[in-house]
């Protein structure tokens, strides 16, 4: 036991390091920040390699050494650093299995470490934006706030690099609340009070750069929360069936209908018409023009780019469209059943276990539904919501064994 205490705790530590160089990026420390990444991505894979035992962690294992084959089969051009960011995310997906020995402690440290980044990076950030736009009563368009990099104007850079950091603290704080119930201060004002403030920062961020994806993701946390952890998250949200399915209703009413949401509204509408001109769909069109039945089957592997993928060209922007690209269908079948097995195991557990299980089949459910619009691959830690969505079981056991564990020594010791 004191073993896995300890791998638990290096992973936490890696995690950390993740975390701080995620923060990093807004600072434009680019080689501090890459070295950082590759080095707590590289370090959890090896971890992983090493000392996960789990059956399924030996499929996973079996499955990444024969795509890094492919891979090397398949490569071309920035092959190596391709490689090392295909590894640090199987890292991250491999380090749950690593979480068997969870110290409370240990979990309340790292959640003071992920305060402090969040607390730091936004008294950095929101001095550089002009959040007035969204109380102001005009319109607010991506133009006004959202600003891609067409120059060298270190300015415009700056403001990108704080886009790009935000979205990945925005989805922290989305993991964030699909755990919450769990790790709950258990006072009620104050659990409404957190709830509240990141349900705020989230739709906030959404509103300002007219953002559809982190919009969507607190509908779907939304869902979850009154669906799903109605049981859990007693005084955050009513438990009386009728006052909640109204809160829940006027919420989304308000939401929908109020004029700052306008333009998110407009730019779904806009999607629904013109879904095959989606640039997503566009990109994924031109990788799969490129396969044969091989490559369906087995993907090309990892460190391969593409040249029609319209961003750095290893990762597509549909989560699924990127597993076959990565693995075929063999990996998108693996992601898929494990998916359904982490929901429903964690769904049964729930029912005749501790309640809180029900905490891995919406962080299932979540990382499901994510997967249709976006990669859900990246090596920073933000993406750990889909290794959670596959593995999140054995985590969560462990955690329960721990209290069980603790609470039976507190029992023996009075009884004696």
């Amino acid at each position: 036991m004191k073993k896995y205490r300890l791998i638990t705790r290096f992973v936490l530590i890696l995690y950390s390091i993740n975390l701080v160089a995620m923060a990093m990026w807004v600072f434009s420390f680019d080689t501090i920040r890459i070295v950082l990444l590759s080095f707590s991505g590289i370090g959890l894979y090896i971890l992983f390699f090493i000392y996960a035992k789990q059956k399924t962690a030996y499929i996973l294992k079996a499955v990444s050494i024969l795509l890094v084959i492919l891979g090397f089969i398949n490569s071309s051009d920035r092959y190596v650093y391709s490689l090392i960011f295909d590894i640090c995310f199987i890292g991250i997906i491999g380090s749950v299995f690593l979480l068997k020995d969870i110290e409370k402690q240990a979990i309340n440290r790292f959640f003071y470490v992920i305060a402090m980044c969040f607390i730091c990076y936004y008294i950095y950030v929101i001095p550089k934006l002009n959040y007035m736009l969204i109380f102001s009563g005009s319109s607010i368009t991506r133009e006004s706030t959202f600003h891609f990099v067409t120059s060298a104007d270190s300015e415009y850079l700056k403001e990108y690099l704080i886009y790009l950091t935000q979205s990945m603290f925005v989805n922290l704080l989305l993991i964030l609340l699909l755990i919450y119930p769990l790790i709950r201060i258990k006072n009620k004002v104050l659990d409404i009070l957190i709830f509240t403030l990141i349900f705020t920062i989230i739709l906030l961020y959404s509103i300002y750069y007219v953002k559809r994806q982190p919009f969507l993701e607190l509908g779907i946390v939304l869902f979850i929360y009154f669906f799903f952890y109605k049981k859990i998250a007693k005084g955050i949200i009513p438990s009386n069936i009728l006052i909640r399915n109204t809160l829940l209703i006027s919420i989304i009413l308000v939401i929908l209908s109020a004029n700052i949401t306008s333009t998110i509204t407009e730019r779904f509408g806009n999607l629904i018409q013109n879904i095959s001109e989606f640039d997503r769909l566009e990109e994924t069109q031109k990788v799969f023009s490129e396969f044969d039945y091989i490559d369906y089957i087995f993907g090309r592997g990892l460190g391969v780019i593409t040249s029609t993928a319209f961003s750095a060209g290893n990762t597509l922007h549909i989560g699924y469209a990127n597993l076959i690209f990565k693995g075929g269908v063999i990996l998108l079948l693996f992601y898929i059943s494990q998916f359904a097995f982490n929901f429903l195991y964690c769904y049964k557990r729930s029912q005749t276990e501790s309640k809180y299980y029900i905490i891995g089949s919406g962080i299932s459910l979540f990382a499901a539904i994510s997967l249709f619009y976006t990669p859900g691959y990246y090596w920073t830690i933000n993406t750990i919501v889909v290794p959670l969505g596959m593995f999140s079981r054995y985590p969560l056991k462990a955690y329960f064994n721990s209290i069980f564990s603790s609470q039976k020594s507190i029992l023996n010791k009075n009884e004696s």
